[in-house]
């Protein structure tokens, strides 16, 4: 396998795991546990915050990824 071929699985590997990351954040809001948590603190905002850092990621990984 040539490394142009190895940097790409990398890359599509770490867009994955940043797709993985967003999508457990959501969950975690979702979750009753996580729902009536957030209704008496900022956590629900602190998650929400953390997801968007994850999209963030997924966003120059992926800008990288096209270049």
């Amino acid at each position: 396998m040539s490394e142009e071929t190895k940097d790409l699985e990398r890359a599509r590997q770490s867009l994955i795991e940043e797709l993985q990351a967003i999508n457990w954040y959501q969950e975690r809001i979702e979750e009753k546990f996580y729902r009536d948590l957030a209704e008496k603190s900022e956590y629900k905002n602190i998650l929400l915050y953390l997801a968007d850092v994850e999209k963030g990621h997924h966003a120059i990984l992926e800008a990288e990824h096209n270049m």
